[in-house]
């Protein structure tokens, strides 16, 4: 039976989950004026569709609905987003998620994202249950900021100042104590557990059965589908969700930060959400990996960059991870990073009972029939070697069923041609997987060219400004200290520019490795994207080395650093090395 048909439903799928983009955005930001009256602790910028929680003392959580498209709980080809940024660095390469929601609606599923990042008042007011001097009391406690002690000393408007900042320096332990005091005293206080959004179970036994959300940090996949989308959905595959000349606007980074955070919503908003870029870096829910589902998990990812950040490098994409503990002389003390705040996400569980898994069982033959395919969990499923692996796997069944029918030549017939059908199928998918690698690896080596001259451009600037800034006889000692930061960075600049250099190898062996057709296939169809405009400048330039390296071949480890200042040198000769 041929699969033509079903191969050609996918095509379509997968057509829409490029082409189009999410149907809902973020609402557009309203007007913000910046209210005297408004309550700077927790909402200086009120908006009328915000959403918000009560607090205890007064205060509140201040959200923004952001939604899913598609009524369907699966999801759909919509739903099929792409995070990352090949220009962001190795842990940021672009990778296809699916993104869900945590509540239904009439023609969409959402979720709620902070509007800004908890402030000191908001967890001293939680950790106090509401008597803020006892909550500011253990928030002292628990920062690792020696400077939050002036907390306790200060009167009450001062101390409504101060409080107004983002709650940072604290470990990841006491974050979720946090959270976890937040969800208890939610769920107790009649105000706020009425508020809180529910997800309602199904049909039949157990219909109407509602399960209230809960807070949480927001997962990777929510923070940047929101990050992404609050620049409008016709915007979701620039790197910023604002144009990069207007980042003074939206994000408190350097050079025109100093040492410190601003307070919450001092900065402009995009799609109504504050201080998603700089200020403090944000805890997301889940452990670092490589890549977003790679495999090894380390300590804590947290995204958006901080104030001790640099412009150029703000990416919607932007990621780090941060370690749960660190060596302190003799001892092993939890990380409390300077940097490093959170906002909070209100999420639902998945099943909030019985009836609601019996629908989900219902919708689910649909969704493998039409939708899955054309999701990351189904496209393994899709690729040429893994449909090789099928058609070999029915040849060598077919191999054994002949074995056994020797005594029928009109079944062994039969079998024979089913055999060599099932085999031609195989060599031709095999053939196309193999000339499908042979080209990343040709698009990965110049790419991997281009992120190591990009590291040494930026290594080379940091290193003329701790020249130029070292100059200065009457430095300070936290002025020194800064200088000496910059050179660190250079130092990792290059020590990343290292490994893209190897990588780039590696990349010109693998495709020596694929043969010389193959190889020219693959020079043929990049130089195809070129003349059609798709690809940059630097991008040409790298696309001309890398072909010219390859004609070379794999040079000796002591040849490679003359390589590499050949790289920077024809860069730089082209008049594009500013430009990576």
């Amino acid at each position: 039976m041929s699969n033509k048909p079903a191969l050609s439903a996918v095509a379509a799928l997968l057509l829409a989950a490029v082409a189009l983009a999410p149907a809902t955005a973020v609402a557009a930001d309203a007007d913000c004026t910046k209210d005297p009256k408004a309550d700077a602790r927790f909402n200086p910028c009120p908006a009328a569709d915000d959403f918000l929680l009560p607090m205890p003392g007064g205060l509140s959580l201040v959200f923004r609905r952001i939604d899913v498209p598609g009524a369907e709980f699966w999801g759909n080809a919509r739903r099929v987003v792409q995070i990352g940024d090949s220009q962001g660095g190795i842990f940021q390469q672009p990778q296809r998620v699916m993104v869900g929601g945590a509540f239904p609606d009439k023609d969409a599923w959402y979720y709620y994202l902070g509007k800004y990042e908890i402030s000191k008042a908001q967890v001293a007011a939680i950790l106090g249950a509401g008597d803020m001097a006892a909550g500011v009391a253990r928030y002292v406690e628990l920062s690792g900021n020696p400077d939050d002690r002036e907390l306790l000393t200060l009167d009450a408007a001062k101390l409504d100042r101060a409080l107004a900042y983002p709650a940072a320096w604290l470990s990841w332990t006491a974050v979720n104590e946090v959270i976890d005091r937040y969800n208890k005293w939610c769920f107790a206080d009649a105000a706020c557990r009425a508020a809180l959004p529910a997800l309602t179970g199904g049909s039949g036994q157990g219909a109407g059965q509602s399960t209230p959300g809960f807070l949480r940090l927001p997962t990777e996949v929510e923070w940047e589908y929101a990050a992404r989308l609050s620049g409008g959905a016709d915007q979701f595959d620039e790197p910023l969700p604002f144009p990069r000349a207007r980042w003074e606007a939206h994000a408190h980074v350097k050079p025109k930060a100093k040492a410190d955070p601003r307070r919450i919503g001092t900065l402009d908003p995009v799609g109504g959400l504050h201080d998603m870029f700089g200020n403090v870096q944000e805890y997301t829910f889940g452990g670092f990996q490589a890549e977003v589902g790679q495999g090894k998990t380390g300590g804590v990812v947290a995204r958006g960059g901080s104030y001790l950040d640099m412009n150029s490098g703000l990416r919607s994409s932007q990621r780090i991870e941060v370690g749960l503990y660190q060596v302190q002389g003799d001892q092993v003390v939890e990380v409390r990073s300077p940097t490093t705040g959170f906002r909070l996400a209100i999420a639902s569980v998945v099943l909030p009972s019985p009836a609601f898994h019996e629908l989900l069982s219902r919708q689910h033959e649909s969704y493998l029939a039409e939708v899955r395919a054309a999701t990351p969990a189904g496209q393994t499923l899709l690729n040429g070697g893994a449909r090789a692996g099928t058609s070999l796997q029915t040849a060598n069944a077919s191999l054994t069923a002949l074995n056994t029918l020797v005594a029928s030549d009109e079944q062994a017939v039969r079998e024979i041609a089913r055999l060599q059908s099932s085999l031609d199928e195989a060599s031709q998918q095999l053939a196309l997987r193999n000339q499908q690698v042979c080209d990343r690896n040709m698009e990965e080596g110049v790419l991997f060219g281009a992120l190591f001259a990009r590291s040494m451009r930026e290594a080379e600037r940091r290193d003329t400004l701790a020249t130029l800034r070292g100059k200065n006889p009457n430095l300070t000692a936290k002025e020194q200290a800064e200088v000496e930061a910059i050179r660190q960075a250079a130092a990792s600049l290059r020590s990343d520019g290292a490994v893209y250099f190897g990588k780039y190898q590696d990349r010109l062996g693998d495709l020596i490795g694929c043969g010389r057709d193959q190889a020219i296939a693959s020079v043929t169809a990049f130089r195809e994207k070129i003349t059609a405009g798709k690809v940059s400048a630097p991008e040409v330039a790298l696309h001309d080395i890398f072909v010219r390296h390859l004609g070379e071949g794999v040079l000796k480890a002591e040849q490679a650093e003359a390589r590499q200042g050949a790289i920077i040198e024809e860069l730089k000769t082209r008049n594009v090395y500013q430009q990576l």
